[in-house]
């Protein structure tokens, strides 16, 4: 054995000793740390997927006994015409090239060691210049672990309201508590130990779902469509609602607030996208009359701390880019969808349209005025910010 080079860990290659050269090597690849990684599927089956695949990847091996442990693995591995080989494998040789769509089926198993002749040593290969010769043991080794690590890193989905945000997960040995976020232009990235669960991942992710979708630029979001099935949820009151759909002899859908839950009966006759889109329809209509209700009530309720004796005209409408809007001739036009959104955030939008009443524009004496009558709008205005992704139907 040669003295411990300098990482600490034990060498046991022979010195002098070409690994191109034709033969049986018995082969134990650990984990960092030796952290018990295997333990927690899918790392385990990632392992024995990627062995079992690295010999229709690499003509010049064959593949025999494999087993894995808690935190390693041991195999054995044929090197049957490694200095024959012509072609190149990964960058500078040093990994295995991944085919463009996997094998359909695993290579057949090999017959034991004790059965199968024993191949002839190959011509002795030339000295090479890599670090890690090309066609080699080591290489090998290095192209698996650089396929488990791709493997390993898994693009997962988070529901947050209404909006899916998809994310990537980078997993490192070495990374041992943290999990780290970034958002950038390939999307959200999340840096996590190889050993904290999917679910505990996405947890942290639906967590720092305010920040993130504040940090993404619009084609990363991802709205999903709704249903419009039992089971399904929409936004009231910023509060999520279980949707309950029922089939009827009916002319057209009939939407019911019940205990918090919305219950639509639906004609039997409709199927399919057309059952979506009447469902969806009656959905709407049905916040539409809820906004009305409750916007006029709030704008007649914040009137006087304002300073206005009468409420003015207020509009229900269907924008797509603003939630309020406030006319020269005083008409206040508020988005329907705003019935969605937590009540502080509408009185928040309804504060904001009435000090237009007073302040055309956004001054320093507009902003004064909000803060006075609601001296924590600032919140308001933010988390309104991050609502206004996933309120939609």
């Amino acid at each position: 054995m040669t003295s411990s080079p300098p990482h600490g860990r034990r060498s046991v290659r022979m010195p002098g000793h070409d690994y191109r050269t034709a033969g049986a090597y018995f082969v134990t690849i650990c984990t960092y740390q030796r952290l018990l990684l295997f333990e927690h599927p899918p790392y385990g089956e990632i392992a024995a997927h990627e062995w079992g695949r690295s010999a229709s990847i690499r003509s010049e091996i064959a593949l025999d006994d494999f087993v894995v442990m808690p935190n390693h693995i041991h195999g054995v591995v044929w090197f049957v015409n490694s200095a024959h080989t012509t072609h190149d494998v990964g960058a500078q040789g040093l990994a295995p090239l991944r085919p463009p769509h996997p094998p359909h089926h695993a290579p057949p198993p090999l017959a034991p060691l004790r059965d199968r002749a024993r191949p002839q040593p190959a011509a002795e290969a030339p000295p090479s210049t890599f670090r890690v010769a090309p066609l080699s043991l080591g290489s090998f080794v290095r192209g698996y672990k650089s396929a488990e690590a791709h493997d390993m890193t898994a693009r997962q989905s988070a529901r947050f309201g209404n909006t899916t945000i998809e994310y990537e997960i980078r997993r490192s040995e070495r990374r041992k508590k943290t999990v780290q976020i970034t958002v950038d232009g390939n999307g959200v990235q999340v840096a996590a130990p190889c050993t904290t669960p999917d679910d505990d991942v996405q947890a942290i992710v639906r967590k720092r779902a305010p920040w993130i979708l504040r940090h993404m630029s619009r084609r990363t979001l991802q709205a999903t469509p709704k249903r419009f099935v039992s089971g399904e949820t929409l936004p009231y009151l910023g509060r999520n609602v279980r949707l309950v759909v029922d089939s009827a002899v009916v002319r057209s859908p009939e939407v019911r607030f019940d205990h918090w839950r919305f219950r639509v009966t639906v004609p039997s006759r409709l199927a399919g996208d057309e059952r979506r889109a009447a469902i969806r329809r009656g959905v709407i209509g049905w916040y539409r009359a809820r906004a009305e209700d409750r916007l006029r009530s709030r704008v007649a309720y914040w009137c006087p701390h304002l300073g206005h004796r009468e409420p003015p005209r207020v509009l229900i409408r269907d924008q797509r880019h603003r939630w309020g809007s406030c006319a020269p001739d005083g008409t206040l036009r508020f988005n329907w969808r705003l019935v969605m959104a937590p009540p502080a955030l509408i009185d928040y939008v309804v504060v904001h349209e009435l000090a237009h009443l007073t302040v055309a524009g956004h001054s320093q004496r507009f902003w004064d005025l909000v803060g006075r009558v609601m001296p924590d709008y600032k919140g308001r205005r933010a988390r309104l910010a991050d609502a206004g992704l996933w309120l939609s139907v």
